[in-house]
This record gives C-alpha cells, structure tokens and sequence, in this order.
C-alpha cells in the first residue's frame, strides 16, 4: 500500500540534504509489509535523472550502484545511498534535461497539493507481481547472486514531463536491508 504521495525529502533519505534533493524526487512511500507480512518498514520509489554519458561518474560504481541502477540501505524507514553522490554528476550538456525533470516534478507535486490527493496514482504506480520489462529482463542480484524481490514499477512521465521517459523498477533485499531503483528508458 501507498502510504504517502510527494513526501518530502527529509522523510525518506536518513541524512536529507539539498544535494540529495538536486538529484532525487520522491514519489511515494510503501508499506512493505503490504507486499510481504515477514518485511516491515516502509521504502520510498524515487525518481532520479543520472547523465547516462558522463563516463567520470564509473568510478563511483558498485554492486547496487552502476548505469541506471542506484541503490539504498534502509534503516528505519528511511533511506542512504549506497555510493558516493558524485554518481549523480551531469555534465554540461545534460544540466538542461535535469532542470527539465526538476520541474516537471515540481509541477506534478504541486498539481497533486493543489487537487487535494485527486492525483490517480493507483494507474501510475504498480506495486507487487513480476515486473513489465520494456528492454529485457534485468533483475538485478544481491551479492550472493541471488535475484533481489520485486516490489513496484512506475514510469517516470508520469511524474515529470522531461522528455526522457523511463520506467523505473524497484527491488528490495531483505536481508541486507537493501532497496534498489533500476530503469529502461522507453
């Protein structure tokens, strides 16, 4: 279940900062127990714009951070990158796209605010059941290669007008306490 629409950043991320809040936009927290009785805590779905040819940001991949894969350790219901911020680092060119999701989220955010909560999420938002590939699947796996848990797809159009359409997919590690946001680009 959807617990909030639009939270703010300082409910979602452990250590919220404007450079977090340049780079991700929330668009919702689930319940995890909702999808699964044994999880508990809640996740939030993000919407982030990475620069897919700044090559300098590489140096910050890892096993759940790489090419349109980012990932988080939840604790308490909030959320910390799992790899340095630079990953987020666009180059000239693509500062225009991001500006443009920036917006387009601002705009969605508000006209949610505004519409008092009429914004029909529950078509934008999937959560639960195996995930609708556009390119091919692309579980990703957790490091014993194990394939991580599905729990809710959304298209990044929906939320945010910037030409650069994406669904994006999020995954959960129970273990390790882990949430993962892996995209195709439509």
């Amino acid at each position: 279940m959807i617990l909030k629409m639009f939270p703010e950043i300082a409910e979602v991320f452990q250590k919220p900062s404007k450079a977090l809040e340049k780079y991700f936009f929330p668009i919702c927290t689930v319940d995890l127990a909702t999808l699964n009785p044994k999880w508990e805590g809640t996740v939030p779905f993000l919407l982030f714009n990475e620069d897919p040819y700044n090559e300098k940001t590489a140096k910050y991949f890892n096993h759940y951070c790489e090419d349109n894969t980012i990932g988080f350790k939840v604790k308490n219901g909030k959320v910390a990158l799992l790899t340095d911020l630079k990953i987020m680092r666009v180059s000239k060119k693509w500062k225009a796209w991001l500006k443009e999701t920036q917006k387009g989220y601002q705009t969605s955010k508000e006209e949610f605010i505004t519409k008092q909560g009429r914004f029909n999420y529950q078509t934008a938002i999937e959560l639960g059941g195996k995930p609708d590939w556009i390119r091919g699947k692309a579980t990703p796996k957790n490091k014993k290669g194990k394939k991580l848990k599905f729990i809710g797809q959304f298209d990044s159009s929906d939320f945010a007008s910037d030409y650069c359409g994406k669904e994006i997919y999020v995954f959960y590690e129970p273990k390790e306490k882990v949430i993962v946001h892996r995209y195709q680009v439509h």
